[in-house]
């Protein structure tokens, strides 16, 4: 360490620094000792040597200089102490330190401390990060003196600033820190003498099925008013009625008292299809909830009622932003389940049905973008695989396909062809017109 005590020596000549700048220029020598105690130890080791060496040789004015250096750059009390001892009086520092300019001193921590606290208070959470925001001079200042003396093991004051108020705020408020995925992030501005609190999202996963038809997944801005409201949408600015995502969010935003919701689903039906079978994976992303630890299957009781059978929510539970990536991820290559009911524009016999399932049960297809969404979509071919057909003849004109497909597959288009736009489709194979009815999803793949 003598090169690091010789650093430390020319510094403390030179410049005022407290415990915890002196000792943060050593951070990253050793473990468990913090940068105040690190800092005054330093200064306690130069104290002694010095102290020693001007006992044995009191002409030495390099010794006593560094004394007083140490007991006014240094703000060492033990030093003032000393060198009282030795007959050289010397008041109590007032100096402000080099680096962090009092920032690190325990009275400035706390007032920040508490201004966090308060607008904590009335928030949930069990996990919390601190950042800050620090002036660019004393970010400046220290990377010179780092130059200057070749220190290469030093910690960032922004670093002792986070970690020293997310102590204080962990002892006072017993939650935990989390570097990772924090619930609050706490945003100190030393500069603007204030502190921000940031809210991360809240994830709630699950299911849904819908058992009504004509409601979209999502909102749906009337395009007459773009929103506003107009005659046409009867001044509610919505297209249709309801959606999906209205349906689970209302219940679920007023529990948390959040801001505002974000729906994601792993796909999405067609507007005038059913969700059936187990359902459909979504995840609700709540902006900024005051709330986080409640009852999740009240809370789907809730969800269901405000629902009135239009849609069923099931397995509610807490999530992350991962879950997101994931089911959008698989939903283009998850296998889907779908009843279809198409009318004919003529009879059928069985045998040409029986041929038809037969063709189309493991073949790959080819669809562009079809007209109905080509205003909202890019213009582009897809390939699907098509894993299986089924038909059951219902009337003499109307049959019911069951169609196990590659998730992304356009069900309507395979049935109807949208004038050669999908290719093969059943209407081709048949060299017949064929009229989608009805179409349910019946099962959707999870991973």
């Amino acid at each position: 360490m003598e090169k690091e005590m010789e650093i430390s020596r020319e510094i403390l000549l030179k410049y005022p620094l407290c415990d915890s700048c002196l000792g943060r220029q050593f951070g990253l020598l050793g473990f468990g000792l913090d940068n105040k105690t690190r800092g005054e130890s330093i200064k306690t080791v130069l104290v002694l040597e010095s102290y020693k060496n001007f006992i044995k040789d009191k002409t030495s004015k390099n010794d006593l200089a560094l004394l007083e250096a140490i007991a006014i750059n240094g703000m060492s009390e033990f030093a003032r102490n000393s060198l009282k001892k030795l007959g050289f009086t010397h008041e109590k520092s007032e100096k402000k330190c080099f680096l962090c300019e009092r920032l690190l001193e325990k009275k400035n921590l706390l007032k920040f401390v508490s201004n966090a606290i308060e607008k904590l208070k009335n928030l949930e959470f069990q996990t919390f990060l601190v950042g800050s925001v620090i002036k660019s001079d004393l970010i400046e200042k220290e990377d010179t003196l780092r130059a200057t003396y070749n220190i290469s093991w030093g910690e960032a004051l922004k670093s002792e600033l986070n970690r020293l108020i997310g102590i204080m705020i962990k002892e006072k408020m017993n939650k935990e820190t989390d570097l990772a995925n924090p619930e609050i992030v706490i945003l100190v501005k030393p500069n603007e003498n204030n502190v921000e609190i940031k809210i991360n999202p809240l994830f709630i996963s699950g299911k849904y099925c819908k058992l009504e038809r004509n409601i979209p997944q999502t909102l749906w801005i009337c395009k007459n008013c773009d929103g506003q409201g107009c005659d046409e949408c009867g001044g509610t600015g919505k297209r249709y009625e309801t959606s999906v995502s209205e349906l689970i969010s209302e219940k679920i935003l007023q529990k948390t008292q959040g801001t505002d919701t974000k729906f994601h689903g792993a796909g999405r039906e067609d507007i005038d299809a059913l969700m059936l079978g187990s359902g459909r994976e979504f995840v609700i992303e709540i902006k900024e909830p005051k709330k986080r630890y409640f009852d999740l299957k009240k809370l789907e009781e809730e969800v269901n009622d405000f629902a009135k059978g239009k849609i069923k929510v099931i397995n509610l539970q807490k999530s992350d932003k991962d879950k997101i990536r994931r089911i959008k991820a698989f939903a283009q290559f998850s296998e889907k389940t779908y009843k279809i009911i198409v009318e004919l524009d003529s009879s059928i016999p069985r045998s040409k049905l029986d041929e038809v399932e037969k063709y189309f049960s493991g073949i790959t297809i080819k669809q562009r973008t079809p007209t109905r969404v080509l205003h909202r979509r890019a213009d582009k071919t897809r390939v699907k695989k098509i894993f299986a057909l089924k038909i059951n003849i219902l009337e003499k004109k109307l049959i019911e396909l069951i169609i196990k497909t590659q998730g992304g597959t356009y069900i309507k288009e395979l049935v109807s062809g949208d004038d050669g736009r999908t290719k093969p489709s059943i209407s081709e194979f048949l060299n017949m017109k064929l009229v989608c009815k009805s179409l349910d999803v019946l099962s959707v793949e999870e991973k």
